[in-house]
């Protein structure tokens, strides 16, 4: 039986997080599978690489404009929508 999706909102500080994932067997047969782990960090958009993918939930609604400032750019740099 699936437990359902849990959402946990945590604040950290620096630049490390570190996650333990624990399952509590009731019956020593018992299996557990973790399907997938979403993190959702904020942090200084840097280019790092040849490409940088990024999204920002808060910033949502039609007609809302944002602006970003992402480090590490050079003239090679393009831009896409």
């Amino acid at each position: 039986m699936p437990i359902k999706d849990r959402y946990i909102c945590i604040y950290v500080s620096g630049d490390r997080v570190d996650i333990n994932v624990a399952y509590n067997k009731t019956e020593s047969s018992d299996e557990g599978y973790l399907d997938y782990l979403i993190l959702n960090v904020r942090r200084r958009l840097a280019m790092t690489n040849n490409v940088l993918f990024f999204r920002d939930a808060s910033i949502t609604g039609s007609g809302v404009i944002a602006q970003y400032h992402v480090e590490n750019c050079n003239s090679q740099t393009e831009y896409g929508t």
